[in-house]
């Protein structure tokens, strides 16, 4: 600014650092050679995924079965086909039981890396409690 007028200038100075191709197949090599459990946290005997609106349920969760050694993770129903879809591989698929929950239990049953996993459709209505005792019994707890 000059004087209190706004001054604009055409001209923009931009300085552009530029690595090497070879430090980016170090950095992408380094990060092939970790364990897998360095970018899903501490491996767990567990991996439960619930997708659904409930989002106050993965903490119970978590809180509820931390003496399983589970790991919840927690998916918005929009987003779940991605996790479901990926190689992670999950104790069990937890889905609301609803219109939506229905269509990713229909899809996860399509994948053939889901066909054995447990799928457990919850009610909203279903108490944390007995929700937790079906999990300790599935899980063998």
């Amino acid at each position: 600014m000059l004087n209190g007028d706004a001054h604009l200038s055409s001209e923009v100075e931009v300085e552009l650092r530029i690595r090497p191709v070879a430090e980016f197949s170090k950095i992408e090599h380094a990060h092939n050679t970790r364990p897998r459990a360095t970018f899903h946290g501490v491996m767990s005997s567990h991996r439960i995924l619930y997708a659904g609106t409930n989002y106050t349920l993965p903490g119970q969760l978590r809180d509820a079965l931390k003496r399983l050694d589970c790991f919840v993770v927690f998916g918005p129903v929009d987003s779940a086909r991605l996790l479901i879809a990926s190689d992670i591989k999950y104790s069990l698929l937890l889905f609301d039981d609803d219109l939506a929950g229905a269509g990713l239990e229909r899809f996860a049953r399509a994948l053939a890396h889901r066909e054995q996993t447990p799928i457990l459709l919850i009610k909203q209505a279903e108490g944390i409690n007995s929700l937790v005792d079906t999990l300790m019994r599935l899980l063998g707890g």
